[in-house]
Parts: C-alpha cells; sequence; structure tokens
C-alpha cells in the first residue's frame, strides 16, 4: 500500500500514518512468517537428503547386513562415548589435581614452611586429597605436623645454624683470626711465593 493513495482517497495525515502503522506490522509478520517456512522447508530438505543417502547405502543389502551394518555403528558410537567419558573424566582429575596442588602450596607458605617437599612427605597426600573438606583437613594436619615437626615451620632466617671451626669470631663472622689462623695463613702465602 503506497502513502499517495491514501492522501488521494481525501484521508489525514495522521490517519495515513496510522494506516500505514498497522500495515507495516502486518507486512513484517507476514515477512517472518514466511522466513520460518523457508527455513522449515531447507531443514526438511535436508532430512530427506540424508534419508535418501542412507537409503542407497542400504539398496541390495539384505535386512541381516542392514542389522549388522546398524550394530557396527553403534558400536562406534560407544566407542566414542566411552573416550569422550573418559578424556572428561581424566580432564576433571587434572583439574582437582592441579586445585589440591594449589591449596597445599598455600597453606604451606601461610604456616611458614621452610620446605615444601620434606613437609609434603610428611602428609598423606592421597588421604587429604580424597577428603570432602580439604582446607580444614590440610590446616589440622599442618597444625598436627607442627607440632611434631616444628623446625619444618618458622622464618628461614630465624633459625640459625652455629658451626665452630675452633677460631674465635666475633658474632657476625668478622674479626680478626686466631693465632693459629694467622701462622697457618702466613705458612700458605709463603708456598705460594715459593720460599
Amino acid at each position: 500500500m503506497k502513502t499517495e493513495f491514501l492522501t488521494g482517497l481525501g484521508l489525514s495525515k495522521e490517519v495515513v500514518d496510522k494506516v500505514m502503522e498497522e500495515n507495516g506490522k502486518d507486512v513484517n509478520a507476514a515477512k517472518d512468517a514466511q522466513k520460518a517456512a523457508e527455513t522449515e522447508r531447507d531443514n526438511l530438505k535436508g532430512q530427506l537428503e540424508i534419508s535418501q543417502a542412507a537409503a542407497k547405502g542400504f539398496a541390495g543389502k539384505t535386512p541381516e547386513q542392514v542389522a549388522a551394518a546398524e550394530a557396527e555403528m553403534n558400536q562406534k558410537l560407544a566407542d566414542m562415548q566411552a573416550k569422550y567419558d573418559k578424556t572428561i573424566t581424566d580432564h576433571q582429575k587434572e583439574i582437582a589435581k592441579r586445585d589440591f596442588d594449589g591449596l597445599i602450596s598455600t597453606e604451606i607458605a601461610a604456616a611458614k614452611g621452610k620446605n615444601a617437599k620434606a613437609i609434603m612427605a610428611n602428609l598423606d597426600l592421597e588421604k587429604l586429597q580424597g577428603s570432602k573438606n580439604q582446607k580444614e583437613d590440610v590446616a589440622a594436619a599442618l597444625a598436627a605436623l607442627q607440632k611434631s615437626d616444628a623446625y619444618l615451620f618458622g622464618d628461614a632466617q630465624s633459625t640459625r645454624q652455629v658451626i665452630s671451626t675452633g677460631g674465635v669470631h666475633e658474632e657476625d663472622g668478622g674479626g680478626a683470626p686466631s693465632d693459629s689462623n694467622a701462622q697457618m695463613n702466613n705458612m700458605i702465602r709463603g708456598k705460594l711465593k715459593g720460599e
């Protein structure tokens, strides 16, 4: 419908606009219905082509051959489904292990563990990984380990190991060497110079 046709009938501009608006709604609804019908037609054509190709594949075959082909196809489908399920399960296990390893590392760091490998060697990791409350159970296991093996935890610099060499040294390791060390140093220097 054209605007000129309606104005030629002597209708006012407001009436023409209202009529054109309603007509536009009807036209758009008809276009949408046509698109839906075309889409359905195309889908049905595709299904028909697939069915015809399948029928050609079975042409001249006995019912037993068709049943054997169907059984083979079903077995392939079952094998593919099993492979897919295994891949999903393996992937979920990898994710769970990564999350658990991250949790263990975080908790050991929070407990000020000095050597993560040594601490993990003292934990029942399989039991902890299978736990439903991993975070709480890991924290409890680390707390128990801190009580039994406190040397594995604390600031790395807070425990200083002192090894005596027999000489007299200042607290910071500096200072003058003892007489025996001075004599030894002089002997070595003399041999190096060829004396």
